[in-house]
């Protein structure tokens, strides 16, 4: 995080464009720094192994904004994705209205990491996408308390991959939004820091074993947590809306499945909404909780805490 960046001379610019492109490589590095605004970055690696993209803008003038960085891999196990925006030893620095992207295709025990700093961030974008793969890990992060900010994470036909989304600061009016299809023993953990009109979005479409883990932080108000799991089996959503936020809403569904899932709710303060709808199962199991025992997600079981 920023507390841990050293600022390197001041060399700030604006509008630069980087690109690296490597094909059938193995091992290979790809490396963009910028100390800019406006800048793009672009990496694309086809047909590789255990290949790196590593994407850094840096802020040393404790602000930075309209930047797009862009990296695809295909067909490169092993390989990792990093991109990280506005890094700067400024408490106060500022990183709004910035772009990341991330893409992989075809891959198994690959990563995706992306990252947005600085304390007033607002209006940034991240995606990041896996395709036909296995064992795989998304993270993004926001460390803001910016409003407006979106996180977006897809997987599609892979089996025990990972999605975390965590924006720390808060904030008002930020989205985080995942989606698991034709998939095995996947999870996706959602974490947001508080704030307010805040949402957290999962859904799950033919799978088992999969877990949708949705968390709103410390002080939270009017924020909503929205899951869904469809045509699958053995499948886990955990809701929680920490104990001193209100006016709060969790909705979750599971349709069509073939049995054995769970949800489990939990809602702290005054003027909460819960809603479990589970439609054509067998066995299955719904906990709702407001103001007693929160719920965890424990090897793909519901486990109850106390508050």
């Amino acid at each position: 995080n920023r507390d841990s960046f050293s600022t390197p001379s001041y060399d700030f610019s604006a509008y630069g464009d980087q690109s690296i492109t490597q094909t059938s490589n193995t091992a290979a590095q790809a490396s963009q720094t910028d100390n800019s605004t406006n800048a793009t970055q672009t990496i694309n690696q086809t047909s590789n192994s255990s290949d790196t993209a590593t994407q850094t803008i840096n802020a040393p003038a404790a602000w930075t904004e309209y930047n797009v960085q862009s990296a695809t891999q295909n067909g490169n196990n092993g390989g990792s994705i990093a991109q990280t925006i506005g890094l700067s030893n400024s408490p106060t620095s500022v990183a709004s209205n910035n772009t990341q992207t991330a893409a992989q295709t075809g891959q198994t025990n690959s990563t995706i990491t992306e990252g947005i700093d600085g304390d007033n961030a607002s209006g940034n974008s991240q995606t990041a996408t896996e395709t036909v793969g296995s064992a795989n890990v998304i993270n993004q992060t926001n460390l803001s308390s910016g409003l407006d900010n979106i996180q977006m994470a897809s997987i599609v036909y892979g089996d025990s991959n990972m999605i975390g989304q965590t924006h720390t600061g808060g904030g008002l009016t930020n989205t985080q939004t995942a989606s698991i299809s034709y998939g095995n023993d996947n999870t996706v953990t959602q974490n947001q820091g508080g704030g307010t009109l805040n949402s957290e979005s999962a859904t799950v479409y033919a799978g088992s074993f999969n877990t949708i883990d949705q968390y709103q932080g410390i002080g939270g108000g009017n924020n909503i947590e929205l899951a869904s799991v469809q045509y699958s089996s053995s499948g886990l959503i955990v809701q929680r809306q920490d104990n001193s936020s209100s006016s709060g809403q969790e909705y979750a569904s599971q349709k069509s499945n073939t049995g054995a899932n769970q949800i489990g709710q939990y809602q702290g303060n005054s003027g909460n909404y819960a809603s479990v709808t589970q439609t054509g199962d067998t066995s299955n199991l719904a906990i709702q909780n407001q103001g007693g025992t929160y719920f965890s997600a424990v090897g793909n079981t519901l486990s109850p805490s106390h508050n």
